[in-house]
């Protein structure tokens, strides 16, 4: 029988996920297939709400370093 995952295992489980975007990706980095990956994702009940917020994130991340560069790029 296999081991069974631990709150904080599905925690950063998810929390992979939302970084790579992958189930794969996300599988091979904690040891688990993805098939596991994709049944913890998807029992978070509001990881459409996550996966938004962590594109926004990215998108003014993005931008803020795009704005410090300007002067560099401009000389």
């Amino acid at each position: 029988m296999a081991a069974r995952l631990t709150d904080k295992q599905k925690k950063k489980i998810v929390a992979d996920y939302l970084e790579s975007g992958s189930y794969r990706a996300t599988g091979r980095k904690n040891g688990i297939a993805d098939g596991t990956v994709k049944r913890v994702v998807l029992d978070c009940g509001d990881i459409e709400q996550k996966v938004a917020q962590k594109k926004e994130e990215n998108t003014a991340d993005i931008l803020a370093y795009m704005e410090r560069q300007r002067g560099i790029v401009c000389e």
